[in-house]
């Protein structure tokens, strides 16, 4: 039996997501009853994907609704809480994440600024690793983190970084 196929309730829904990203699709939330499972940004996939909104389960609206809040500019804070994030497994994780969090927008880190940050400062690479394996970018803002020899890798493209951290006011 495979991950996805259980008695628990899963599905996929799809925000669009025009005014941030003019040229390809918007946000893929894939969720179970229980758990956000992951957020990907979605390219030529958004049109084949399709939810009721209005059937959505709590923790799934409590991320659409930030999503629609962030693509109007209101840079609130996410109540991770009500979205159900399987995050920060580790201690190590916990504190990055939670030092992630804290950075508004319009604010860029290095690795090394994240981990001295989060109470680890020689951990520069393992941070880099955790912003790689980010399930929720966006609403855990990994974009919002650089590093100092390649500051546009990004998991969905230098693109999407650049158009994410332009919404959010920074000049590049």
């Amino acid at each position: 039996m495979n991950q996805n196929s259980s008695k628990h309730e899963t599905g996929l829904c799809v925000v669009n997501l025009p005014t941030i990203f003019h040229s390809f699709g918007g946000i893929r939330i894939d969720y179970d009853e229980s758990w956000i499972r992951e957020i990907a940004i979605c390219r030529d996939e958004i049109r084949e994907i399709t939810a009721d909104f209005a059937m959505l389960p709590n923790h799934v609206q409590a991320v659409v609704d930030w999503f629609r809040e962030y693509e109007r500019g209101e840079f609130k804070y996410p109540d991770i809480s009500r979205m159900h994030f399987l995050t920060g497994k580790t201690e190590f994780g916990r504190a990055v994440y939670s030092s992630l969090l804290a950075i508004p927008h319009g604010k860029i880190l290095t690795y090394a600024e994240l981990a001295r940050l989060a109470g680890y400062a020689k951990a520069a690479r393992a941070v880099g690793h955790l912003m790689a394996i980010n399930r929720y970018p966006i609403v855990i803002p990994c974009h919002r983190v650089c590093g100092k020899t390649n500051p546009w890798l990004y998991a969905f493209g230098a693109d999407v970084k650049r158009e994410l951290l332009r919404h959010e006011g920074v000049e590049i």
